[in-house]
């Protein structure tokens, strides 16, 4: 039996469609409600992509340690199952803090490109996730995205990763 890792989300992995192109077999039943204490998002992380008619780096969400707290998911996952996600989150190291006893890990980057815009549709798959959490959760989670996006042009239109390797790990919406 692996051993379970415990692991805090708060961005398009909210998204069980999109999770689960990585965690084969996740449900919204596997996600429990998350405080990560003294934290913030920032769409901060630069990461090359495409559209059909722009090319560049896009900024997305990043958990920074430092800040009120942010709300997310917690889920639990196998060695195997991290090490995939470690695998799709490479922009990201991983940050680990034990909270309320139990040992939490999370990606987070330490660059700050607070410049790069925003996908849209990135914001849509994030948010379509939060919603499936219920009214509650998302009336919290919302002043945070909201914040973290405030003073980032938005980019429209479905992308693709140019890392290939993160591409296979996604759900990208190609169409």
């Amino acid at each position: 039996m692996s051993a379970s890792y415990h692991v805090f989300v708060y961005g398009s992995l909210l998204n069980v469609a999109s999770a689960s192109s990585v965690l084969k077999h996740i449900t919204p039943s596997s996600y429990q409600p998350f405080f990560f204490p003294n934290a913030t998002l920032a769409f901060d992380v630069s990461i090359p992509v495409a559209t059909a008619t722009w090319k560049g780096n896009a900024a997305f969400l990043n958990l920074h340690p430092e800040g009120d707290g942010v709300d997310g998911m917690l889920i639990s996952v196998s060695k195997e199952a991290f090490m995939r996600l470690r695998t799709r989150e490479k922009y990201y190291g991983v940050l680990s803090r034990t909270i309320a006893g139990l040992t939490v890990h999370t990606f987070s980057a330490d660059t700050r490109h607070n410049c790069d815009p925003v996908l849209s549709v990135y914001v849509d798959k994030i948010l379509t996730g939060v919603r499936c959490f219920g009214s509650s959760f998302y009336s919290r989670y919302l002043p945070a995205i909201e914040n973290a996006m405030r003073d980032h042009p938005l980019i429209n239109g479905a992308y693709k990763f140019e890392d290939q390797e993160i591409t296979s790990l996604t759900n990208v919406d190609t169409h």
